[in-house]
């Protein structure tokens, strides 16, 4: 028995076993034509394959020596070739992780850049952003929005205490008066409307 190396087309190669009879018909099939190779799946013959003779080629008688230096020339060439894809394979493969690190740090970098500068902006610009994020026409409604969200009691404690103060803006503003005036404690009387919503 001998021992053949098979190639499928997923790349992998397996050894097989071949009769001597296989190993026989093949090598006198090689040694009349050794411009064809038989292929043979275990120990059936499937077909044959040029090696390396084209159709321009037919009229040509090659001996052994001519048809092993072409044979040589294009191993070469076809080595060459694996080798510069190899190369640069291996060159793309570093140039990607200089990418992936480069938008690592933009990700990480581009957030603290933003959020440090927000810290030192000047107040009204910080309003006018967060008016601009909420949505609103002005950074009452802002701070409202935010305040519903966040705590809903104290958001209803100062929806309360905006309506007592928009019902009684004349009775309130005469009542601070004389606080000052007397600098102390004052009784008001105010009027508490319905809710209308």
């Amino acid at each position: 028995m001998g021992v053949k190396i098979e190639h499928n087309d997923l790349g992998k190669s397996r050894l097989i076993e071949m009769s001597e009879e296989t190993q026989n018909n093949n090598a006198n099939n090689v040694a009349s034509n050794p411009s064809r190779h038989i292929v043979t799946k275990g120990d059936e013959p499937i077909g044959a394959i040029d090696a390396g003779v084209g159709s321009s080629d037919v009229g040509i008688s090659l001996s052994d020596d001519t048809y092993n230096k072409k044979i040589s020339s294009e191993l070469m060439h076809t080595i060459q070739r694996l080798n510069f894809t190899a190369a640069r394979l291996d060159d793309y493969r570093v140039l990607s992780r200089f990418h992936i690190l480069g938008w690592l740090v933009t990700l990480v970098c581009c957030p603290i850049i933003f959020l440090t500068l927000c810290f030192y902006m000047p107040d009204e610009w910080k309003l006018k952003a967060v008016t601009i994020v909420m949505g609103t026409s002005n950074s009452w409604e802002a701070g409202n929005t935010i305040l519903s969200k966040t705590d809903l009691k104290a958001y209803k404690q100062s929806m309360t205490a905006n309506r007592i103060s928009d019902d009684n803006k004349i009775v309130l503003k005469k009542c601070f008066g004389s606080a000052d005036a007397l600098d102390g404690p004052v009784k008001c009387e105010i009027i508490i409307n319905p809710k209308t919503d």
